[in-house]
């Protein structure tokens, strides 16, 4: 599932290179040396993970490492509940990222979603951070340049991704202080995944960034206002009939039905006015692509996410990581895509039909815009710490009277256009002893 969030659009030309001067001799050495001893960027394309964790970005200014941070120090007087156990697990458990896939390269590295629509990374494996430094371990995401809205982090408390786990087990790492696991009053199932935090103060971070890396990340928090599977009758019971909070005319977990406070819309045309093209050979999919333009290998089309988007009837049809289980999702399949001008004016392509569902929902009715607050981040190892009450919704977004924090379902991360670079050590939750 996919936490949206908007940001700036910020197109990123490359820094220019540096003024050699320097002997033939000297110049021969550069000749044969690593792209980052010539100033320039090295080719992303066929390098692995560790080659991608150690390659320059933007300007391939050298990183300077962060001065040495004390943490028990810089941790005193607070509890956290952290949710990650990067060195008991050996893994960011539960976490995703998504992207504008306008970069050269993202790590973690994509992969194929096997729950959903798309394209993303998945659990990044930690790695250890120079003694003294700061935490002892910590995951890294970095990529670029992007050159749309950027992308994200997130971690979801119920997620399709991991089984349907709850991400709050007992952790093999007894220092790590649980987040109590207390579901919401309103969700009770476990597999809705929505938590009462309540008793917590807000959100907290360790963090650092390289040098070329933007210095800005948002600080992101779903809950029933602005959660999208919160709001949908997509949501099935996974319990038996036994212990289920069903509803026994719909079968729904108690809470929750279509557009209880925020709406949810899917887009089935293509951008930047390419044609939403059939397959050669079939009746029933249909590709972001023109023919008259190229003519892609059939398993380019059929199995390119990224290249080659779903589009149409296909994008309709197309699972739900917001849901349980590997159907696709009941509000959009087999719909038709039409054109719709939505009560702001603007129009696109979504997935209904036309008089007889009602009109797709503007961008103030949707779903998908937490409450977020944006942090700057530095070269140096840093613990943030943002209380709930300076979070806030997007101004787009129709502005809930409150934020929920009985009912939170995702804490995430997005950032904005350009080279992205962050180590992030831990993420959740703070409150003082």
């Amino acid at each position: 599932m996919m936490m949206r969030s908007t940001a700036l659009l910020l197109p990123l030309a490359l820094t220019a290179l540096p003024f050699l001067a320097c002997s033939s001799d000297k110049d021969h050495a550069e000749r044969n040396g690593s792209p980052e001893a010539q100033g320039r960027h090295p080719d992303y394309a066929n390098m692995t993970a560790d080659q991608l964790k150690a390659a320059c970005i933007g300007a391939c200014t050298p990183d300077p490492g962060s001065k040495p941070v004390d943490v028990a120090k810089t941790e005193g007087g607070y509890q956290f509940a952290w949710l990650w156990d990067l060195a008991g697990e050996g893994k960011a458990v539960a976490t995703f990222t998504y992207d504008d896939n306008t970069s050269a390269f993202v790590l973690p590295i994509r992969t194929t979603s096997t729950t959903g629509y798309g394209w993303g990374g998945w659990e990044p494996t930690p790695d250890a951070v120079p003694p003294g430094q700061g935490p002892a371990w910590a995951a890294r995401f970095k990529g670029g340049p992007f050159t749309e809205y950027g992308g994200g982090i997130a971690m979801s408390l119920r997620t399709v991704s991991n089984a349907i786990k709850d991400v709050l087990v007992p952790r093999t790492n007894p220092s790590i202080q649980l987040l109590e696991q207390t579901p919401s009053a309103e969700f009770p199932d476990p597999t809705a995944g929505a938590y009462d935090v309540t008793s917590w103060e807000g959100l907290a971070i360790w963090v650092r960034r390289g040098p070329d890396g933007q210095s800005t990340l948002r600080l992101v928090l779903t809950e029933r206002n602005s959660a999208e599977d919160l709001n949908s009758s997509a949501i099935r019971d996974a319990l038996s009939p036994e212990t289920a909070y069903a509803d026994p005319d719909h079968n729904q977990p108690q809470g929750i039905f279509e557009g209880k406070r925020c709406r949810r819309w899917r887009i089935c045309g293509c951008s930047g006015g390419t044609p939403c093209s059939p397959v050669p050979g079939t009746t029933d999919q249909f590709r972001c692509y023109d023919p008259s333009f190229e003519t892609p290998a059939m398993s380019d089309l059929l199995g390119d996410q990224l290249k080659y988007p779903h589009c149409g009837t296909s994008r309709c049809k197309d699972a739900n990581s917001s849901t349980i289980g590997p159907d696709a999702d009941p509000l959009f399949h087999d719909k038709s895509c039409s054109e719709a001008v939505q009560a702001d004016g603007h129009s696109d392509m979504f997935c209904y039909d036309p008089g007889k569902d009602p009109t797709p929902p503007s961008k103030r009715e949707r779903c998908s815009y937490p409450f977020s607050r944006a942090i700057t981040v530095s070269t140096d190892w840093q613990l943030i710490k943002v209380p709930f009450s300076e979070l806030r919704q997007a101004d787009e977004a129709m502005v809930a009277p409150e934020m929920d924090l009985a009912s939170v379902k995702q804490v995430g991360m997005t950032f904005g256009g350009g080279w992205m670079d962050f180590w992030i050590a831990n993420v959740g939750f703070y409150r003082k002893q």
